[in-house]
């Protein structure tokens, strides 16, 4: 009896809350209603979705963090372990497959968007500016031509960087220490899933500036909140650093964090670099192209309302997405990941304006739900295969092309799981880390990936000769050598001393016992036992097995 009057209350201030809404507002609310339930039908019937192969590096790092493997050791990449933790975290509430983490995705995807939502509210956007900058967001990132199926660091980037605005917004209005040192630990948190993240501080340290000139407050007072929340966010980083050292790998993480990724990004000419990021943009806008042409023409229309505060901070933060995706110039679809939620907001502010032109009155009103549901429409006919028709497997197919080993890269992790034991160690060489977590078997190497070794950078000899050491001394049961062309990204200008190595000590310690053969009008087929002696279509995986 004591509850009722709380349980009454909360049911008219329910529906004085919604009779306070609009028309127009409630049609929005529908309208979202109806997008969160096609996007969870889609997002789950992906679930099972293969593999790729930075997924199946996150979700080996993590699995080997479950099973008390160490960062850095078993597992030697230039990363931060950020997104392979979360990773683990999915795998802990889920289980360990697939399944598990793409259901991880799905719950980051829903929570980015509903913080998206609220920002826009805390930016000074309106309720159905709040929802359609969600609606979009949705819609862009589940589109396949930004690998929307896959659960890339970039989304998790994202969720940590919305948590920090909020928080930051909130630390604005009170001026409290506290809450700009835990924005800060937001935003390094978002650096820890990627290092690129970084790029996001710009943000809260252009907004403490402005606040505090528009307050003309002392600029002392900006530095001491500018200090406070940079503490924050080096924190996730300096405790991760004690951490390494207690176990001995802060060397690897520094010369991987440091030293090579340093040679990594500076790779790509910046007039090559101009290239690839306009022809990664046409594949983004050819494949989901009315939800593009609609937020990059937001962008233009933001301009013109600079003045105001949610189109100057959407502009901002679409810049700081812009430099998060910059560095190295390599512009991979999924990387456009981080510019997605400040796009979704000039694009609702074109669809806000879109609605002042129409009347205010009788069915006018309810002209901007009309144009959004238009173009949701639109895309999920235009997608249509992508999103109800294609199986899990097709999706990679169509994605990546037939010519890849993410379709079967489980079926080759149960055969050895099969014939192993947990203690065996086993060796891909060809990058390929999914391997490793389907088998559920460590890699007798730290080098998970052949990229870093085929380039030409000043490491690559030394970081060879250390995998075959560590292959000579660990004698993994297995060696699987992948021959699919991404596995190495070969060039003119690789060293090729660990091919010529593996021939001779693979044929004087190993028996070839599968051979995988790429045919054009199938998938990957393997062929076993005898059948292999004769065989001479186009290899893709050879897996041997040790003679003693």
């Amino acid at each position: 009896m004591g509850n009722e009057p709380k349980t009454v209350s909360l049911t008219v201030r329910l529906r004085a809350y919604i009779s306070e809404r609009t028309s127009q507002e409630k049609a929005f609310f529908v309208i979202y209603l109806a997008v969160l339930a096609v996007i969870l039908f889609i997002r789950l019937r992906l679930l099972a979705t293969p593999f790729e192969r930075d997924e199946g590096e996150y979700a080996y790092i993590g699995q080997t963090l479950l099973h008390g493997g160490s960062l850095f050791k078993d597992a030697l990449t230039m990363k931060l372990p950020g997104t392979s933790m979360m990773y683990a975290l999915w795998m802990l509430l889920f289980g360990e497959s697939v399944e598990a983490i793409h259901l991880g995705l799905l719950l980051t995807n829903f929570i980015s968007a509903f913080l998206i939502l609220w920002l826009v509210r805390k930016w000074e956007g309106s309720n159905t500016q709040g929802i359609t900058a969600s609606i979009i967001f949705l819609m862009l990132t589940l589109s396949q031509s930004a690998l929307g199926f896959a659960a890339h660091a970039t989304h998790f980037v994202i969720l940590y960087c919305l948590v920090a605005l909020l928080i930051l917004e909130r630390a604005l209005k009170k001026q409290s220490p506290l809450l700009y040192f835990t924005a800060g630990f937001f935003f390094g948190l978002s650096l820890f899933m990627k290092q690129q993240g970084a790029m996001f501080l710009l943000l809260p340290i252009i907004f403490i500036i402005k606040e505090k000139r528009a307050a003309k407050t002392t600029m002392m007072k900006a530095i001491v909140e500018i200090v406070l929340l940079l503490v924050g966010a080096i924190l996730p980083f300096g405790v991760l650093s004690i951490y390494l050292s207690a176990l001995g790998t802060f060397d690897k993480f520094y010369f991987w964090i440091f030293q090579y990724s340093t040679a990594y990004g500076g790779r790509v000419d910046p007039i090559i670099g101009s290239l690839i990021f306009l022809n990664s943009l046409g594949v983004l806008i050819e494949r989901t192209p009315l939800f593009w042409i609609l937020s990059l023409s937001g962008v233009i229309y933001a301009f013109s309302l600079w003045k105001t505060t949610y189109a100057q901070r959407s502009l901002l933060f679409l810049l700081a997405g812009l430099l998060v995706i910059s560095p190295g110039f390599y512009f991979r679809e999924h990387y456009f990941m981080a510019v997605l939620p400040a796009l979704a907001m000039t694009g609702s502010l074109l669809i806000d304006y879109m609605q002042k032109k129409f009347s205010t009155e009788g069915w006018g009103r309810f002209g901007s739900a009309c144009i959004i549901s238009l173009l949701l429409i639109l895309s999920f006919v235009v997608e249509s295969p992508y999103y109800f028709g294609y199986s899990p497997e097709k999706v990679v197919e169509k994605t990546y092309g037939k010519m890849n080993v993410f379709t079967t890269s489980k079926m080759i992790g149960e055969y050895i799981k099969a014939n192993t034991s947990p203690s065996d160690k086993i060796q891909v060489l060809g990058s390929e880390p999914q391997i490793y977590f389907f088998s559920n078997r460590r890699s007798a190497s730290g080098h998970i990936y052949m990229y870093g070794l085929m380039e030409n950078q000043e490491y690559a000899r030394e970081m060879q000769q250390e995998l075959a050491r560590d292959i000579i001394n660990e004698k993994p049961k297995y060696i699987i050598f992948s021959l699919e062309k991404s596995s190495w990204m070969l060039s003119p200008d690789s060293d090729m001393w660990l091919w010529e190595w593996y021939k001779k000590y693979n044929a004087e310690n190993y028996d070839v016992k599968c051979l995988g053969v790429f045919d054009k009008d199938t998938l990957t087929q393997y062929i076993w036992g005898d059948k292999i002696l004769t065989n001479n279509a186009s290899l893709a995986v050879i897996i041997s097995k040790r003679k003693d």
